[in-house]
């Protein structure tokens, strides 16, 4: 069964216990009628996957022991780096980091 907005918005007031759901509640159906309905298409295209030529980062040319210096200012940057670069591999490769400086990590292969 598919319920629109205003429909839950609906049984969420009937089950509103003090004043402040209330008006919560005022608000949020007024910002859904302020928004601008989403137009669907059909029959639009889908443009191919474009992948860099060149990978920003060298995980494919990096051997067991191998590592790389990355500087950044976002703590769990390299950390999420490393993270995403084990699971989309297929090999089995993984890769970890490590702070070695202000803003700045080492990323190792380690498998």
């Amino acid at each position: 069964m598919t319920k629109t907005i205003e429909e839950e918005i609906e049984r969420l007031r009937r089950r509103a216990r003090t004043v402040e759901e209330n008006v919560r509640l005022d608000e949020l159906s007024a910002q859904m009628a302020a928004r601008p309905p989403i137009k669907i298409e059909h029959g639009i295209p889908m443009p191919s996957v474009s992948r860099a030529k060149y990978p920003k980062y060298p995980w494919r040319e990096m051997a067991v022991g191998d590592s790389f210096l990355m500087t950044t200012d976002y703590t769990g940057y390299a950390h999420s780096l490393c993270n995403i670069a084990s699971k989309r591999n297929k090999d089995g490769w993984r890769y970890i980091a490590r702070k070695v400086g202000k803003g700045q990590y080492r990323i190792w292969r380690v498998s």
